[in-house]
């Protein structure tokens, strides 16, 4: 090499390497987070209603069993969904199908 040898050649050679590197990996971490993004806080749970409470709360089941308290209004056999112990909205009446693996 004619301008000062090797060492100058090398040091370019690791900045860009180290450029790439913090490139690619910032890339994958706002990947993750825009993914992450995308997902809600808390999960939107499909209930039925069983019973109107009195102060807008209602007494649903989930599909699995479980049962809360959420306010919320609606009328027993009425399917919602569910999310923070509010209902957030009509759910549409799905099947509901228990396969064993």
């Amino acid at each position: 090499m004619k301008d000062g040898g090797i060492a100058p050649a090398m040091s370019l050679l690791w900045s860009c390497i180290s450029v790439v590197m913090r490139v690619c990996g910032n890339m994958a971490t706002n990947l993750w987070e825009q993914f992450k993004g995308i997902l809600p806080d808390t999960p939107r749970i499909y209930c039925t209603i069983d019973q109107p409470l009195t102060g807008g709360r209602c007494r649903v089941t989930t599909t699995g069993g479980g049962s809360m308290v959420v306010l919320g209004a609606g009328q027993a056999g009425a399917k919602v969904w569910v999310q923070d112990g509010r209902i957030i909205g009509e759910a549409p009446m799905l099947q509901h199908y228990d396969i064993e693996v």
